[in-house]
């Protein structure tokens, strides 16, 4: 390979080329800085503070948190009937001319209803008799009374008492051989009261399995009535109502209301107790209470539907009386929504008209009184009754 000769005109050739390529360089990184400079921001501006937004704080007690009551349905039930029906050839109307003879409390006290079938002039070829439960216990002769029924084709509904039975009747299922005749002290826990499992035994099977198939709730369509042996909860659909509830309730409670109230008691203990004059002094939460009770109606709870609206069934009588509830509620329907409901359970009560309540337990196993109400249809989807009733002896 021959080497390169460089001449001096090529040499300086070079040396113009690489010193304009540095100058060019340098003019180039110069613009440039200086065009960044102009486009950045001056960091030392002062800037104008904007007014922060400002947000009411608003404070929230127990009653407003979220709460329900029969908003889902329980998971199927294997050994109880939630709602069945009077069948539709028994119900009245105008054009048969049929009855139904609704009775309270029986309680083993056949006697009283043979007398009662006989002063409402009951017959077999156009009334239909239907029990509001507790057909057993207490009374002398409960086998008899379910023998009644069952001989007259009666409906029922199940009540507390015949459920206490069932029960007992389902641990003596479970025992076999000698311990099933046996009244063994230690047993008494799994079989439930000994009156009551004295009872099961007093029963065939045939008499416990009719009383084991009868509903919590029995409807009459296409009439407005339903039958149940304690009540119902207001606003609940009949698919959600609790079985226990439906047998045992008598008053209503509401915990919004009761937490509403507790809420508005504390601001005021606060102040009676403050002897130093803070009590002048209106915290946020109080005012909030304050502003609540001036757009109440007279500041009454009872009037607040909000409150109103989770309802809770109790077994006592300290709430409100659930047939009370229950009128209020069919007052907010349309019409042909409303229901009225037969029942029995509350001896104490007695015989009790409400609007669209009624109440057939005049405590007949006491010495007071055994109730029918017969009922005959006015149209086809409206009713009227007429009441009987005949003394008793107690047992």
């Amino acid at each position: 390979m021959v080497p390169l000769k460089i001449t001096p005109a090529y040499h300086r050739a070079l040396v113009l080329a690489a010193s304009i390529f540095f100058l060019s360089s340098i003019y180039l990184c110069s613009t440039r800085l200086l065009n960044n400079k102009a486009m950045t921001p001056d960091h030392t501006t002062t800037t104008i503070p904007t007014k922060p937004i400002s947000t009411k704080h608003v404070s929230l007690n127990d009653a407003d948190l979220p709460m329900s009551y029969g908003g889902y349905m329980r998971p199927p039930l294997t050994d109880l009937t939630l709602i069945g029906a009077i069948p539709p050839a028994f119900v009245p109307t105008p054009k048969n001319k049929r009855r139904l003879v609704v009775v309270g409390d029986i309680h083993g006290m056949d006697s009283a209803l043979d007398a009662l079938l006989k002063e409402a002039n009951f017959n077999e070829e156009t009334d239909h008799l239907v029990s509001v439960g507790d057909m057993v216990s207490k009374g002398p002769d409960s086998p008899a009374v379910v023998a009644r029924l069952m001989q007259l084709n009666a409906s029922a509904v199940r009540g507390n008492h015949e459920d206490r039975l069932l029960l007992a009747r389902s641990t003596l299922d479970t025992m076999h051989g000698v311990t099933a005749d046996q009244e063994n002290p230690n047993m008494q826990h799994r079989k439930g009261k000994s009156e009551e499992v004295a009872l099961a035994r007093t029963l065939d099977k045939e008499q416990l399995d009719w009383l084991a198939a009868l509903p919590v709730i029995l409807t009459a369509e296409p009439l407005p009535l339903l039958v149940v042996h304690a009540g119902l909860v207001p606003g609940i659909e009949l698919e959600s109502q609790d079985p226990w509830a439906v047998m045992n309730m008598r008053t209503l409670a509401y915990p919004r209301e009761e937490l509403r109230k507790k809420a508005m008691e504390s601001p005021r203990r606060r102040d009676t107790s403050d002897v130093d004059g803070l009590g002048d002094m209106v915290s946020g939460e109080d005012k909030l209470q304050s502003e609540y009770e001036a757009v109440r109606e007279d500041a009454d709870p009872s009037k607040a539907t909000f409150d109103r609206a989770i309802v809770v069934p109790l077994e006592s009588r300290t709430g409100e009386k659930w047939t009370i509830g229950w009128d209020r509620h069919q007052e907010g329907l349309k019409e042909d929504q409303r229901r009225t409901i037969i029942y029995g359970h509350d001896a104490r009560e007695g015989f009790k008209e409400g609007k669209y309540t009624l109440g057939l337990d005049s405590g007949c196993v006491k010495g007071n009184s055994l109730t029918a109400a017969i009922i005959e249809a006015t149209s086809n989807t409206a009713f009227k009754y007429t009441t009987v009733q005949v003394g008793c002896t107690p047992p």
